[in-house]
């Protein structure tokens, strides 16, 4: 027989796909933000979404649910799934699987002291900036957003090896945070900013016009315009709908006031709930970078603040959000 001459120990990776740190001691696995040790079962520094897990050691892995969960860079858990049974009113129980989808947005206020609509939303609330004011907002209304039906979407049922019938709950655990420079942007986060003007024109398949709003699918970097007069709400509902596009879906302007399509704005649709659990589960989003380096020395667009061009006055090198051209026609 032809055998094959290997060594299995020079095999660099193993648990979730990470890199051995095997230098010093064995068991360790590097996944960029932590180091993770495998025979105690936990990351050796703490979380840094620490705050929004108190209920849970920040030493942990996924929540202690391997299985079904994974942490993202030794960082934070983008979708978990967990089960539990339900009586009906008919007494036959039902499975149901929720699915949570965790997300991290920074908000960057790029909007000039010009801006007359920016300049009477900020303040707002006295000790407060407009970042803070709409990260505020944001966040309230993207943990208010779930969605549960049965499954499967064309037939609205879905029958377990059991044949029994299996409840799908969507929830969204956001955490919007206000920050004042790109410093304070991590590379996995996803970066909202807020400037004077969105450059090009909307989808014609849904009106057309001018765009309030840009992001890129799949991506980590999303534009809101602030102008026009609108009001706080107005504006969120075209941060969440860039938000839709990072979470990878596209527009839908058949379902009148699901997130996806234009005007008024409320609710994601069953079919957008699933897809964007299936979007990341498939490792289709987080793609791509939220920020860029300049090459350029002053950025000046007639005293406005882009999607094409974010900063007014830079030195060469600074770091910027990542600059997204809007090709729509």
């Amino acid at each position: 027989m032809i055998t094959r001459n290997r060594n299995v120990n020079s095999y660099r990776y193993g648990f979730n796909g990470m890199e051995r740190e095997n230098e010093h001691t064995q068991g360790k696995y590097d996944f960029g933000a932590r180091i993770y040790d495998s025979r105690l079962g936990r990351f050796l520094s703490v979380d840094r979404y620490q705050k929004d897990f108190a209920y849970q050691t920040p030493y942990l892995f996924a929540q202690n649910k391997p299985i079904i969960g994974i942490d993202v860079n030794g960082d934070f858990i983008e979708v978990v799934t967990t089960y539990s049974k339900e009586t009906q009113e008919d007494r036959t129980e039902i499975e149901v699987a929720t699915h949570e989808l965790i997300l991290t947005v920074k908000v960057l206020d790029l909007t000039t002291d010009n801006n007359k609509t920016a300049n009477n939303l900020k303040g707002k609330n006295k000790k407060t900036s407009l970042a803070e004011d709409y990260a505020g907002a944001l966040q309230e209304e993207l943990n208010s957003l779930s969605g549960e039906y049965l499954k499967e979407l064309g037939s609205d049922i879905d029958f377990d090896l059991d044949g029994k019938m299996t409840k799908h709950v969507f929830k969204i655990k956001a955490t919007v945070e206000a920050v004042t420079d790109m410093s304070q942007v991590n590379e996995k986060d996803h970066l909202q900013v807020l400037v004077d003007d969105v450059k090009g024109k909307a989808d014609p398949k849904g009106g057309g016009g001018e765009a309030v709003g840009l992001a890129l699918d799949g991506g980590l970097i999303s534009y809101v315009e602030i102008s026009g007069g609108w009001s706080m709400g107005a504006f969120t509902e075209t941060g969440i709908h860039e938000l839709g596009h990072n979470l990878g879906q596209g527009h839908d302007f058949n379902s009148p006031g699901n997130y996806m399509s234009y005007g008024k704005k409320n609710h994601f649709t069953p079919n957008q709930w699933w897809d964007i659990k299936e979007q990341e589960r498939n490792g289709h989003l987080n793609s791509g970078s939220n920020s860029e380096i300049t090459e350029d020395w002053n950025w000046i667009d007639n005293g406005e603040s882009s999607n094409e061009k974010p900063y007014i006055g830079l030195d060469s090198g600074d770091k910027i959000p990542k600059v997204v051209p809007n090709t729509t026609k």
